[in-house]
């Protein structure tokens, strides 16, 4: 009688051993597919920057950062705050925790820069820089063939590059002759 005891002891324990190893694989599997949790077990801060990741010119904008204590951390469900489906990623790299968006359209500095061009023989102008293509925004009146031969050669190599509108704008006052 003793024995068989002994056998049930055994196998209950095995039975356990087996679904407390089976819920730990399937725990880290969990972990390991979802990159963006956070396993935190020592005390202190991390540091949390924000950045923007302007898809359009590639370029990366450091939004903000501050420390949050590892307490805090704990409440929060970062891939909920910050989900993959709004264009975040989450990465950690030591004592940092970046969050990074995917933002549409160019950074606030290139969104600012026009540039002329042709569409269909007309003057066209652009945003962003030339060397990225640029987002038409507008086709004027004025007929390329119509302006001296080197404005046209700029505006073919899209060398004519404005900062800004109103750097824009003085061109084209220049060109209303042309129309």
């Amino acid at each position: 009688m003793k024995a068989s005891k002994l056998i049930k002891y055994i196998t209950l324990f095995v039975i356990i051993l087996f679904f407390a190893l089976s819920l730990n694989l399937f725990v880290d599997n969990d972990l390991k597919d979802n990159q963006s949790r956070l396993v935190v077990i020592e005390s202190g801060s991390k540091k949390v920057e924000l950045y923007k990741f302007y898809t359009t010119c590639k370029h990366t904008l450091k939004q903000t950062e501050y420390e949050i204590s590892l307490d805090e951390l704990k409440d929060i469900d970062l891939p909920t705050k910050y989900p993959k489906e709004a264009g975040w990623k989450i990465e950690t790299e030591g004592e940092n925790i970046r969050l990074i968006q995917d933002v549409e359209g160019f950074c606030p500095e290139d969104g600012r820069i026009r540039y002329l061009g042709v569409e269909n023989d007309y003057l066209a102008i652009y945003q962003g820089p030339s060397y990225l293509g640029g987002e038409l925004l507008q086709v004027t009146n004025i007929k390329l063939n119509s302006l001296p031969i080197e404005w046209q050669e700029k505006i073919y190599n899209k060398s004519l590059e404005f900062q800004n509108e109103s750097e824009l704008f003085e061109a084209l006052d220049s060109l209303d002759e042309y129309q």
